[in-house]
This record gives C-alpha cells, structure tokens and sequence, in this order.
C-alpha cells in the first residue's frame, strides 16, 4: 500500500477572472500544481524521510512521485509509489509476523546500516524481529508532517504560477 497524499484545490474560491481562466485552460492550473509541488512538497518530504532515519534502502526517497489528476478540481497525489512498506512507514502496523525473506533483509540491514558483524547481525536481526511481532512498528510520519508545513506556501506558489500564465 503506497503512502500517498492527494491535494486538491477548490477553485471555486478564486476570483471570477482566474475561475474563468483555469476552466478556459484546465492544464495550466494542472501543471502549476505538480511543479509547484515537485519543487515545495518533494524536497520537505525527502527531508522528513532522513530526518525520521525511515532511510536504509533509499526506496521512499527514490520512488516519490507527483501524478496530476483530472477532475472538475485540480489534483495532485505526492507520495512513495510502487514502495510496499511506505504506509508501513508513515501510519506504523500492529503486532505482525516475520516471514523468511523478511528475517534475511533485517540481516542484511543490521549488517550494513548499522554495521554489526557475522554472527551478530542474525542476533540483532532476531531482536528486530521479536519487537516487530510482539510491539508492531512505530509509526515514522514522512508525508502529513511535510504537507502541513508547506501547504500554504504551495497554495501561495501555485496561485502565483497560475497568475503568471494568464494574459
């Protein structure tokens, strides 16, 4: 399941000159959006994966996208795509159970990010694990904090950019 945000703008609460310009050309408000939020939202997310250390394999930060939607409103969805463990990441899980090839990536990473030698990268891979199937994961929120500090500065550059295109 992707960890994704969808962000919508209600144009409705624009003035009547620029209502009328984005229904007149749909695509320009589109693409304000998705560069607006590939230049704001994108970087704050990225900073919030490192400073959360949800980084091993460098999947999350590597697999954020911005997909533009269409729609009566503009929308965008920004998140982790095609990584399976990022809502993982940003809500946490329950108590849950370790499968095989599970138990050897926890191997691998307490052997190379944490830098524990053989044998003892299979103990801490097994403390890992116990935690994981009796506590579940804590939750490292990557997206939500990222779009509550930048919103309104995305809204503010979507608005000029927007503002810019029109005659």
């Amino acid at each position: 399941m992707p960890a994704v945000l969808t962000a919508t703008l209600d144009v409705s609460a624009l003035n009547r000159r620029t209502r009328e310009f984005i229904a007149r050309f749909p695509g320009v408000m589109s693409r304000a959006m998705a560069t607006s939020a590939q230049s704001i939202l994108v970087p704050e997310i990225m900073r919030h994966i490192r400073a959360n250390r949800s980084v091993f394999l460098g999947r999350l930060i590597a697999n954020i996208r911005v997909t533009s939607i269409a729609g009566p409103n503009p929308t965008i969805e920004v998140g982790s795509v095609g990584v399976p463990y990022a809502a993982n990441v940003e809500l946490g899980t329950g108590p849950r159970p370790i499968d095989a090839a599970e138990f050897a990536r926890l191997v691998d990473y307490a052997r190379i990010k944490n830098g524990v030698p053989f044998p003892y990268n299979y103990n801490v891979a097994a403390a890992i694990a116990n935690y994981i199937e009796t506590l579940g994961n804590d939750e490292h929120p990557f997206i939500i904090p990222a779009w509550t500090l930048v919103r309104n500065a995305w809204i503010r550059d979507v608005l000029a950019r927007v503002r810019a295109a029109m005659p």
